[in-house]
């Protein structure tokens, strides 16, 4: 694992971050369900205020692992947490170190920015994710996520 090198993604990255969002979307059985492009990874990771912060992982100068990240807040501790959205690890990968890696780095950005908490969503299916984010320290919270899309905003409206 020594030749693993963590770096914030840069827009030339563009191609990779997109790579990686496929395969994260085929991974969760929803493909169709991925509405990234260059131009909105671009505006929201890369442009100035841009709510993302991306990091890239590699060995031996290949990307093989992603995350992404952004903040908010808990009103509870009246500080920011840092949300981890994508931790993604290229198959070939998985079991080397990476994604710890990946953890590891993202909690120092949680506690550079005085975060309360890195807070991750896990789909109940993937026991090997669930299994690495408790080897990582993270406890099961015991919430369950709710969404609110687009096409239901009239039915939160009444």
């Amino acid at each position: 694992m020594t030749d693993l090198r963590l770096r914030r993604a840069v827009p030339a990255d563009i191609p990779v971050i997109l790579e990686f969002l496929h395969d994260l979307a085929v991974y969760q059985k929803e493909p169709e369900a991925l509405k990234a492009t260059p131009e909105l990874i671009r505006r929201h990771y890369f442009e100035e205020g841009a709510p993302v912060t991306c990091l890239v992982a590699e060995r031996s100068g290949e990307a093989v692992g992603m995350l992404t990240c952004c903040e908010s807040f808990s009103g509870f501790k009246s500080k920011p947490l840092l949300y981890v959205d994508c931790l993604i690890i290229r198959e070939t990968a998985r079991g080397t170190g990476v994604g710890r890696a990946l953890i590891a780095e993202a909690s120092k950005i949680a506690e550079e920015r005085g975060c309360c908490r890195v807070e991750l969503n896990v789909y109940d299916w993937n026991e090997a994710a669930q299994a690495a984010y408790r080897r990582s320290g993270f406890e099961d919270a015991g919430l369950r996520t709710y969404c609110l899309t687009p096409d239901r905003y009239s039915i939160a409206r009444g």
